[in-house]
């Protein structure tokens, strides 16, 4: 009997997690449940830990999956504001709305799945263009909230390394 004799692959409805402003969602991501158990493990049959973390990572933060819209430049050093990348004008960040950002995920080692990824964002009122309010990709409290939210996310799912 194998490592993997008692387990099924099972393709999982919906769940999310979220922190602080940031909520994230995987819909019909596929793994390896413990028949016995309901213990539900990363497919490890197709990605390690290490690689579906980087994956995760990939999808949600380095646009591979989720394109993200532009964000607004922070300017100041006491008092700071942001502005539109588009027109320059100051954008209120009191007004800000959830933005949903969503994708189809197409890889050849699972089937597809849905991830999204809710985050405050504005419209600039001069231009109309919709933007989030820092890069995920650089922005270290932006990146750090959606990294715990895929991590609360999963573990919300029963998924386990």
């Amino acid at each position: 009997m194998g490592k993997y004799d008692l387990y099924q692959l099972v393709q999982l409805p919906r769940f999310s997690g979220g922190e602080r402003e940031v909520t994230v969602y995987f819909d019909g991501l596929s793994c390896l449940e413990r028949v016995e158990a309901k213990r539900r493990i990363y497919p490890y049959t197709v990605y390690s830990e290490k690689e579906f973390s980087e994956a995760l990572l990939d999808w949600f933060l380095r646009g591979k999956g989720i394109t993200w819209p532009p964000h607004s430049v922070e300017r100041g050093l006491i008092r700071k504001a942001h502005f539109c990348p588009q027109c320059g004008k100051q954008v209120d960040k009191v007004e800000t709305k959830t933005m949903k950002l969503d994708a189809r995920i197409d890889s050849a080692r699972i089937p597809p799945f849905d991830i999204g990824v809710e985050v405050p964002g504005v419209m600039c009122l001069s231009c109309g263009l919709s933007q989030v309010l820092a890069d995920p990709a650089k922005d270290t409290v932006l990146n750090f909230e959606v990294r715990v939210a895929m991590i609360l996310a999963l573990n919300n799912a029963g998924i386990t390394p």
